[in-house]
């Protein structure tokens, strides 16, 4: 991990402050965001970041949010048991957050994401 890996918190403000709590206390640079209408422009704007996706929003529709980052393979972990609509393999993590089991989900969703980008890579030509 490097000293300010950029992870994005999109969740209603109350859980959202507990998990910028957490992340920024292992050295994390976080953004929080609530689902709503510029939810989609800061994501774009943020590429290489984790995205840490609660399904308890204040804005927006999660269920949309998580098929868009999912289409897009960005490196995800859901907050919450909720298992509808989630395929097998993204990390979760259950409620309450302990920091140990969010750093594990983190783990394993960047480890997934550059499985996925190595394994959609072209080979080199010989």
């Amino acid at each position: 991990m490097s000293p300010l890996e950029d992870v994005v918190v999109v969740a209603n403000p109350y859980e959202g402050e507990r998990l910028r709590r957490l992340l920024e206390a292992s050295g994390r640079q976080v953004t929080l965001l609530d689902g709503g209408p510029r939810t989609d422009e800061e994501l774009s704007a943020r590429t290489r970041a984790l995205v840490v996706l609660s399904r308890r929003l204040t804005g927006g529709d999660p269920a949309a949010l998580l098929l868009r980052l999912l289409e897009q393979g960005r490196p995800l972990v859901l907050i919450g048991d909720e298992a509808e609509g989630v395929p097998e393999g993204v990390p979760r993590v259950a409620r309450p957050v302990e920091a140990a089991r969010l750093e594990d989900a983190l783990l394993r969703a960047r480890q997934g994401a550059t499985t996925a980008h190595a394994a959609a890579a072209p080979e080199a030509a010989p």
